[in-house]
């Protein structure tokens, strides 16, 4: 066991001496810029207005799958071993499987501590490798992972690992896989709340990632069909130094 789960593990005895241990919910947004939440209305009303924000942060590994693997292990970089984003180069779901780094996690650590564990989204780069489209890593009760597609086809026509079952969804509105896995989240809370069992929820949806690239440029995600077009009169967010020709400096 890591120092960190050492210390999830001190908390939540803590926690459970005094009174109810905490629900948690992580939402877990990909490659979001620190700016955008300007324009989350619900957000700022829910949560920054609330008094929860941060003027100062800081990241050692602001890079996609290994920051999910700390989020995960509670351990840096150099100790996961999850190093970059690709099988091929010390990293993705290649690197998490070899090492087996999913058989202890936050999710291993709480739901051993008595929570209801459920996990909807994006778990960790190249996830499911083809042999394991069944496969539902340990420690989690309630698992809808989707398999990643960075392309076109990300938000629609997509599949996910539900339970253990390879599930598909369409083209249709209600298919848009951002809602879906919301509503599969929300499920998971109304039920462990009507239960009385602490629960731990991360969702991980794979917006604002671009999708890919074409003719040199990002694509962008797929908006659910009743947002298309909300923000077209909004200006791109160009820091001074977007494009800047002369970099000597």
């Amino acid at each position: 066991m890591t120092r960190f789960a050492r210390l999830v593990a001190a908390l939540l005895v803590a926690a459970g001496a005094q009174a109810q241990p905490p629900n948690i919910v992580v939402i877990y947004t990909d490659d979001q810029r620190y700016d955008e939440v300007a324009f989350m209305p619900n957000l700022v009303e829910r949560v920054v207005e609330q008094g929860v924000s941060m003027e100062r942060f800081y990241t050692v590994t602001p890079a996609c799958c290994p920051a999910r693997a700390t989020l995960l292990r509670g351990q840096y970089a150099h100790s996961h071993g999850v190093l970059t984003s690709r099988g091929e180069f010390q990293g993705g779901w290649d690197e998490w499987r070899r090492r087996d780094l999913g058989a202890s996690t936050v999710a291993t650590w709480l739901h051993d501590a008595g929570y209801r564990t459920g996990f909807y989204g994006k778990y960790i780069n190249g996830y499911p490798s083809e042999p394991d489209t069944a496969y539902v890593p340990p420690g989690w009760d309630d698992w809808l992972g989707g398999f990643q597609r960075f392309s076109r086809g990300a938000f629609y026509d997509w599949r996910a690992n539900s339970n253990g079952r390879v599930v598909s969804w369409g083209q249709e509105p209600e298919d848009y896989r951002v809602d879906v896995e919301g509503e599969h989240l929300t499920r998971f809370i109304a039920q462990a709340l009507d239960d009385g069992q602490p629960f731990f929820a991360l969702y991980a949806p794979i917006t604002p990632h671009a999708i890919g690239s074409e003719d040199g440029f990002a694509v962008p995600p797929t908006p659910a069909m009743r947002h298309l077009g909300t923000l077209s009169d909004l200006p791109g967010l160009r820091l001074p130094s977007y494009d800047e020709a002369v970099v000597s400096d």
